[in-house]
């Protein structure tokens, strides 16, 4: 039997966002594609989670909360926190997403073709591409854009990685303009058995510009279970 492997999407990316990798790995695992707001579902079998952006602070959070429900995580262009602080330089400085989070109820249409842009850097995304990306964001609802601002504002789940010695597969690109490739690295670091894996020339969209080498990465992972 294939395992299941639950997939939680990134700040204003809906499902379909994760599509390309979920049928990059058809072969080899079972994927149930989750938006970053919503629930995930009671589970009367183990299951893998595999979150990106937001989604890994969720998968994180669920792998943390019931280890004997989760037996690995893959955490793709994830962070343990996503705000700067003294001791964590990796990340975005907290004012920057506070205005960020304010200019998104006045002009959310322009945060979001900004948000996207830094996403598919160092890849240029045409105004087209730009425009649907934007639609199925703002279809998600300014409730859920917000909250999700504000859940990446407060959460910090670096003191509980200190004890999990649950297995990790962390994956980023090293151009990652989101979310710094340090971060991924300083992530993978705090797990007992991990491994790191970076992709030149890639940002924060590594999903979506790299499904193949990441679906690579992520058999060889659920093999070794």
């Amino acid at each position: 039997m294939k395992p299941l492997v639950l997939m939680i999407a990134g700040w204003a990316h809906p499902v379909a966002a994760l599509r390309p990798l979920a049928d990059a790995l058809a072969e080899v695992a079972a994927p149930r594609l989750f938006a970053a707001h919503e629930s995930l579902p009671k589970l009367r079998e183990p299951a893998f989670l595999l979150g990106w952006s937001l989604g890994g602070l969720r998968a994180l959070y669920a792998a943390l909360g019931a280890p004997e429900k989760f037996p690995g995580v893959i955490l793709v262009g994830s962070t343990a926190r996503f705000c700067a602080a003294p001791d964590f330089p990796h990340g975005l400085a907290t004012a920057r997403l506070r205005a960020m989070k304010a200019a998104l109820r006045k002009e959310p249409a322009a945060v979001l073709r900004q948000f996207f842009a830094d996403v598919a850097a160092p890849a240029a995304l045409t105004p087209a591409e730009l425009d649907e990306k934007v639609a199925a964001a703002l279809a998600l609802g300014p409730d859920q854009l917000a909250a999700g601002l504000e859940e990446l504002l407060v959460t910090d789940l670096r003191a509980q990685l200190a004890c999990c010695a649950k297995p990790a597969l962390v994956l980023h690109g090293r151009a990652d303009r989101i979310i710094p490739c340090a971060a991924g690295e300083w992530l993978a670091a705090q797990f007992v058995f991990s491994r790191f894996a970076a992709f030149d020339e890639v940002g924060h969209d590594l999903p979506l510009r790299a499904p193949e080498k990441l679906a690579a990465e992520i058999k060889n992972f659920l093999e070794t279970f």
